[in-house]
């Protein structure tokens, strides 16, 4: 690869790939420019990550209170129904049960 050869959607997806693409990762070692714009893409993806993330996830209070029992009925089944879809939250009650278990 050639300097500034690399396009944007090839550092977007090595941005969110868990094991590198060798090809890129070699052309971003050789490349100031595409290092500059890797970094600018990663500003991007962090500024939007902290204002998407969890959107529609229910509050960590009320994760808590599902965990303990204390939603209504309905709101309760609301959150069953995302955490079916959600694993970051899925993940937050199995910490929040394992907690209490301790207790």
């Amino acid at each position: 690869m050639a300097p500034g050869e690399l396009k944007g959607e090839q550092l977007i997806a090595f941005i969110y790939r868990e094991t590198p693409d060798a090809p890129v990762l070699r052309h971003l070692l050789r490349c100031a420019a595409c290092r500059a714009a890797l970094a600018q893409y990663r500003r991007v993806a962090h500024l939007l990550l902290r204002v998407y993330y969890r959107r529609s996830c229910p509050a960590a209070d009320t994760l808590l209170a599902y965990v303990i029992g204390e939603l209504a009925a309905a709101e309760a089944e609301a959150v069953t129904g995302h955490l079916q879809g959600c694993g970051e939250c899925l993940a937050e009650v199995e910490i929040l049960v394992a907690a209490a278990a301790q207790e």
